[in-house]
């Protein structure tokens, strides 16, 4: 592992737990070790009177992290309750993602795709 390798995992493994802080019980991390994969469970913010609900607006994004990440985009996939969105739909949120990847060439982004997500969603 180079170097560059290394201070980037570290900064991965920081932004895993940061994530996890915020998420809490909506963070699963699939993998411990770099290459870093995990999933958050994307729920919108929703109307109280709609919490009941939640499961069927939620979004499982699934995210892996490269070895040159944060300065190349992570790989990240929809999954969970797709058949209720269009493939235009989804092609937005890929878009978005890819969007705000670009921004946030160099920077921990994983924050803001899961909120803009959410916001997306609400």
């Amino acid at each position: 592992m180079s170097e560059n390798h290394h201070a980037e995992f570290v900064e991965q493994k920081d932004e895993i737990e940061i994530l996890q802080s915020i998420y809490m019980d909506e963070i699963e991390v699939l993998t411990n070790v770099p290459p870093y994969k995990f999933v958050v469970h994307c729920r919108p913010y929703l109307d109280h009177s709609l919490r009941g609900e939640l499961d069927k607006y939620t979004v499982k994004v699934e995210v892996e992290f490269s070895a040159n990440y944060p300065n190349e985009a992570p790989k990240c996939e929809l999954k969970h309750h797709l058949d209720k969105v269009t493939n235009y739909e989804i092609q937005q949120v890929y878009d978005m993602i890819k969007s705000i990847a670009e921004q946030m060439k160099g920077e921990a982004m994983v924050f803001e795709i899961i909120e803009s997500i959410r916001v997306r969603d609400a």
